[in-house]
């Protein structure tokens, strides 16, 4: 606490050199930096729960999904067609 109170007296004093006021100020944003850093490293720990799947087999139960239809139905078709160049036998 005894730290913080000094920088914000260097902060906030008129008669300190503006050296000084600007090396306290960098001090204390490292300072938040670094706190900041922590908390979201002890945030980021508790979330050691969760890995990466490539496949989904964990998520389906067995026998649970039938796939008994081998045919996609669209509520929309949007057909874009472009012509393709003409090959010469000279090119």
């Amino acid at each position: 606490m005894f730290i913080f109170q000094e920088f914000v007296f260097l902060l906030n004093s008129s008669t300190v050199e503006p050296k000084s006021r600007v090396t306290a100020a960098i001090i204390a944003i490292i300072l938040a930096l670094l706190i900041a850093w922590m908390w979201v490293a002890g945030m980021k720990s508790k979330l050691k729960s969760v890995r990466k799947e490539d496949m989904a087999h964990k998520y389906i139960a067995e026998g649970s999904m039938n796939v008994t239809v081998q045919k996609d139905r669209f509520l929309y078709k949007n057909v874009v067609a472009t012509p393709r160049p003409k090959q010469n036998k000279n090119d």
